[in-house]
């Protein structure tokens, strides 16, 4: 058995891939290179990691405060719902970044206001404040991560 290999055959293919590949290796270099363009050190990488850890956890409070929003918002309030969601929030958030202790102490403190609101232990005004609160809170928290 003769194998044959022509250069013509291999050469062109190997081409064409390796001209391929090298715009994406320049998009995904220029992603992670920091600015000014120097050394990716292993501080540099934590700090990428710590950011982005801190924007998944501020997602996740402002999605729980919008389902606090929506709960407040229904037409007749859901006590069992409230009181579901407001245990769901405070287990979730039993623990996470220090810089965001402050926004998940107001969200739980929503939480609550809602499920007790729901339940008819308080006037709507007072959850739907702290609701603000919470949502305000996360705004603030937000436009902190835009300026880094």
């Amino acid at each position: 058995m003769i194998i044959r290999l022509s250069l013509r055959r291999t050469l062109i293919p190997l081409a064409i891939i390796t001209l391929l590949a090298l715009p994406a290796l320049l998009i995904s270099g220029r992603a992670f290179t920091p600015i000014p363009a120097r050394v990716f050190t292993w501080t540099d990488w934590q700090v990428r990691q710590a950011h982005a850890a801190y924007a998944t956890e501020l997602s996740g409070l402002r999605r729980d405060a919008e389902a606090l929003a929506a709960l407040l918002n229904a037409p007749t309030p859901d006590p069992v719902q409230a009181q579901i969601v407001a245990e769901q929030i405070a287990a979730r958030w039993q623990a996470g970044l220090s810089a965001l202790v402050e926004r998940r102490a107001v969200l739980m403190a929503a939480a609550q206001a809602v499920s007790d609101w729901a339940v008819g232990a308080t006037p709507f005004d007072p959850a739907q404040q702290a609701v603000q609160a919470a949502l305000r809170s996360l705004e603030e928290a937000d436009d902190g991560l835009g300026a880094r």
